[in-house]
């Protein structure tokens, strides 16, 4: 679960007085095999006022590594602005754990708090993909080029308006290679979680 000021700017969470609401996140489905899942969600209540501000949790719900419901107490993360050379206001939050003004947090599996990647040496998500995780992240990034879904297992959009039909042809010859290789890996990872192990047959033989 990750809180970034970027997306709560576009938001308009930090353009000024009080606002609330909350956020959910989840893991997006693979195929048809397995279904999007939920991860967790918050419940905020945002206010600032000139460069400081406040972004309130009330509750935290998530789900465990079994999906089962877990709710948490809040917390209170404070927010600072900055004044780039350009002008305006560059809000960041200030990690609970560290201090430092950031402009992402993290809430990691077992954890009560937001805070900072370098708070809790947090590595980057591709270092612990396995090759099916890096063939998803591939086809869905080249999905998003032509406007398609985080769902392998949705068709792809037709060609948008204001797109040569042979960078179109190009991203979806792509695609289709990108979703194979997810699709391949995909029953290679199922075919080693379902292998029985050698001398298994020879064990579960009646007398």
């Amino acid at each position: 679960m990750t809180l970034d000021m970027q997306a709560l700017r576009k938001r308009g969470m930090v353009a000024g007085g009080k606002r609330s609401g909350w956020l959910a996140w989840s893991r997006p489905a693979i195929g048809t095999l397995i279904p999007e899942r939920p991860i967790g969600r918050v419940d905020y209540e945002v206010e600032t006022e000139g460069s400081a501000g406040h972004l309130r949790i009330s509750r935290i719900v998530r789900a465990d590594p079994l999906g089962n419901r877990v709710e948490q107490a809040g917390h209170t993360i404070r927010l600072e602005a900055t004044v780039p050379p350009f002008g305006g206001l560059r809000w960041w939050f200030v990690c609970p754990l560290s201090g430092r003004l950031v402009s992402k947090l993290h809430l990691p599996q077992g954890r009560d708090l937001f805070g900072s990647q370098q708070a809790y040496r947090l590595g980057y998500a591709c270092q612990r993909e396995d090759r099916h995780a890096r063939a998803c992240r591939r086809a869905r990034r080249v999905r998003a080029k032509i406007g398609g879904s985080d769902n392998l297992s949705d068709r792809l959009p037709s060609k948008p308006k204001w797109m040569r039909w042979r960078t179109y042809e190009r991203y979806k010859a792509a695609c289709s290679g990108a979703d194979r290789q997810a699709v391949i890996h995909l029953a290679a990872s199922l075919q080693r979680l379902t292998a029985a192990p050698r001398g298994a047959s020879s064990r579960l033989r009646p007398p």
